[in-house]
């Protein structure tokens, strides 16, 4: 795999699909945004706020408005944060395992693949990246994973020194990272869960989540070939197709090519993910 080398794309606009922005934004799943302090309660900061509103990045309105109607943070942005702009060609790895780390990244378009590889050659992966996802974070000073482009990627590149500086400054910053790091660990658990279940409930609560974090990658495709979805899963790729022609056959997806997933059902997805 040869590695990246990033150009500066035409057009250097932020945008967030899903989940919240590094700016104190939520986006809805219909797409609005409102802005908002996270909640918190007379011990600090509501810690069962992720669990009662989050469901894999996105924001459920319900809980979200009515807590929050009337409440606007004044909080700007920070420079810091906004990063320069780079475009990552599909297969183009994004940072390699041993890599200093440098950076953080923060999607804007594409998806991109986290991965390690064992001494065996045997790929695992172990996460997915969206638009409005930031990831690159680690406790030391070296990669302990791989991330990949699955498709042509528009991501910031956000200096990690930049980031610690602001953060002296900055509350805010804090509760930004603590909130996309909470997200990440929200993720982390519920595929954790994921991996107990049967087949077509793995393969369905995994497309589940994916168009709910990115509800427009589920109407326009998921652009995820099928040995992914079995490295992520731990399941064989004779399973994952024939799971996802059982799928497509009761209407719950439809497949278009080889590395395309569209979400036709998602409520129907929801209740097979059940177990």
């Amino acid at each position: 795999m040869e590695r990246a080398i990033p150009n500066l794309p035409s057009e250097t606009a932020d945008v967030v699909v899903g989940g919240i922005d590094l700016d104190g934004r939520v986006r809805s799943p219909r797409g609005d945004l409102s802005r908002h302090p996270l909640p918190t309660t007379e011990k600090g900061f509501d810690r069962g706020f992720l669990r009662r509103t989050f469901v894999n990045g996105t924001v459920e309105r319900r809980s979200i408005n009515s807590q929050l109607e009337n409440k606007k943070s004044c909080y700007e942005g920070v420079q810091g944060l906004i990063g320069t702009p780079f475009l990552f060609s599909p297969g183009n790895l994004i940072y390699s395992e041993s890599d200093p780390t440098k950076y953080l990244y923060k999607i804007v378009t594409g998806v991109v693949r986290g991965f390690k590889l064992s001494t065996n050659g045997r790929r695992q992966i172990v996460a997915f990246y969206v638009p409005g996802d930031l990831f690159g974070f680690e406790c030391a000073n070296d990669h302990t994973l791989s991330t990949e482009a699955i498709t042509r990627v528009r991501a910031r590149m956000i200096k990690r020194a930049a980031i610690m500086a602001d953060a002296v400054q900055d509350p805010n910053v804090v509760r930004q990272l603590w909130t996309a790091l909470s997200w990440a660990q929200y993720r982390e658990q519920e595929h954790i869960l994921r991996l107990g279940k049967p087949a077509r409930e793995r393969i369905a609560s995994f497309l589940s989540e994916l168009s709910r974090r990115a509800p427009h990658l589920g109407r326009e495709g998921i652009p995820m070939p099928r040995q992914d979805v079995a490295d992520y899963l731990d399941l064989t790729i004779e399973t994952v197709s024939r799971t996802l022609t059982q799928l497509k056959r009761i209407s719950a997806i439809e497949i278009s090519g080889s590395r395309r997933i569209i979400v036709r059902d998602p409520d129907l997805l929801e209740k097979l993910a059940e177990y």
